[in-house]
């Protein structure tokens, strides 16, 4: 459930980083196993 709730901080970091939400599910798409690497580690940057 806590990285549920995690999803949405994620999500900010990674649009105020980008141009947009184009770009991020653009990126998303074609590096989904890429995504799931950063959301990890972003998940354990932020539980620390």
């Amino acid at each position: 459930m806590a990285s549920i709730l995690r999803m949405p901080i994620i999500y900010t970091l990674l649009k105020d980083r980008s141009t947009g939400w184009s770009f991020l599910h653009g990126h998303m798409a074609s590096f989904y196993p890429l995504s799931i690497v950063l959301t990890l580690l972003s998940t354990l940057a932020i539980s620390q």
